[in-house]
């Protein structure tokens, strides 16, 4: 895979092409194959990649491993959507989860 030593303002225009007014699926497929194109054009398509990543049980642990050892794409990920899981719709009231947002602080023995 080779480097593209593309201006700044080329990339902005490519990224500009494959996501104004377009189907978002259709875009996150032409990122995927964008991405395998050249190393240059990864970079570019990471972020739009790894914003929502969609996923289902089987390929969870993987993502998960790969999220864990490589931080600066965990930290690209702002929803996650995990397809057969409930959604915020139709899952637990929110009130149901509070203790998942109190930290665990171990007693001293």
């Amino acid at each position: 895979m080779a480097t593209l030593p593309l201006p700044d303002e080329l990339l902005s225009l490519i990224r500009e092409c494959l996501t104004e007014g377009r189907d978002r699926t259709k875009s996150r497929r032409d990122f995927y194959n964008l991405s395998l194109s050249s190393r240059t054009l990864r970079e570019l398509s990471k972020p739009y990649l790894y914003h929502h990543v969609i996923t289902d049980e089987v390929r969870l642990v993987p993502l998960v491993r790969t999220l864990v050892e490589r931080t600066e794409l965990a930290r690209l990920v702002k929803k996650l959507d995990v397809m057969g899981w409930p959604t915020p719709c139709d899952g637990p009231h929110p009130k149901d989860l509070e203790f998942l947002h109190h930290s665990y602080v171990p007693r001293a023995i």
